[in-house]
């Protein structure tokens, strides 16, 4: 039997990630509690650091265009 792929949202990957990088839990206690295989939140808390600045950006430009 194969597997159906799970498709998570794009608000709970940066909260997931957020916890790995904050190291208040395991990668493996983590990974028991979201149902989230360890290597893919090994994956997103590796993401996190390099994404930050985009997201800055993207906020900063939505600001400027409102104004």
């Amino acid at each position: 039997m194969s597997r159906k792929r799970v498709n998570y949202s794009s608000s709970f990957k940066p909260n997931v990630a957020l916890v790995a990088f904050k190291q208040d839990k395991t990668i493996r206690q983590l990974s028991s509690l979201s149902k989230v295989y360890s290597m893919m939140i090994a994956k997103w808390k590796d993401l996190l650091p390099d994404r930050v600045d985009e997201m800055f950006r993207d906020s900063y430009k939505r600001i400027k265009n409102d104004n």
